[in-house]
């Protein structure tokens, strides 16, 4: 009975991706991945969740990005990163890594989760918590949260988004205070090794993310004007 179930889902979302694929109107993405969450609570190893995009992209407009962190500035040299830290006055940073993957944002109203369905790693109840929770996934069951948007400090968010039940990424703090001490070899060094402990964890890596709870821009960085990637030009030697 279950199995014969299961295919039936399986043939009705097959369906909806040859529907979608064509441009058929009368199917709606958002529909599409709901239908994929429930798959993925009953059968979690169904092949279309390898094949056809199990991660949900029915989320706030503009979220389901697949370039990643797009409105970020990037650097490959690390001078230009200690010579913008130097321009603030060396403040607190932190760095964590910088993942590859489906960029995705989930609304909360009232503690409760809004625009998806239950999905493992994402918790349904936050208590006492409207906002949004953004974060990437690596694959079908892994989602990392790395922002949100209530007003606390980096650490103070990491913090929350752990207690809530979400994977957080790894994080250490950004030696800005010996900058001026340290030369950029050592720091470039440092990066490296940083890469790629995170890349051994899990290979979707492509660089650190440098987090500072003060702006770093003015309006010309979109989004996002506290966070900047590094991504070194010789990230193939961290492998």
């Amino acid at each position: 009975m279950m199995n014969t179930y299961v295919e039936f889902l399986e043939q009705i979302i097959a369906e909806m991706k040859v529907a979608l694929s064509g441009g058929n109107a009368e199917v709606i993405e958002s529909d599409y991945c709901q239908w994929l969450d429930f798959l993925r609570q009953v059968h979690p190893d169904s092949s279309l969740l390898k094949n056809a995009g199990g991660q949900p992209k029915a989320i706030s407009p503009g979220a389901g990005d697949d370039q990643p962190d797009s409105g970020l500035k990037a650097y490959s040299d690390l001078r230009e990163i200690i010579r913008l830290a130097a321009a603030y006055n060396y403040p607190a940073w932190y760095i964590q890594p910088h993942f590859i993957g489906l960029i995705t944002e989930f609304v909360y109203e009232k503690g409760e989760l809004q625009n998806a369905l239950a999905i493992q790693g994402v918790p349904k109840i936050i208590e006492r918590f409207s906002g949004k929770i953004k974060g990437v996934w690596l694959d079908e069951q892994t989602f990392i949260a790395g922002n949100t948007d209530t007003k606390t400090s980096f650490t103070e968010k990491m913090e929350f988004l752990k207690q809530a039940g979400f994977i957080i990424p790894d994080f250490v703090l950004f030696p800005t205070d010996k900058l001026l001490t340290i030369s950029v070899r050592k720091l470039e060094i440092s990066l490296m090794n940083f890469i790629s402990t995170a890349r051994a964890a899990r290979a979707q890596v492509d660089g650190a993310m440098i987090v500072s709870d003060t702006p770093l821009f003015g309006g010309d960085n979109g989004a996002n004007p506290n966070r900047i990637i590094y991504k070194p030009l010789n990230l193939s030697l961290t492998l």
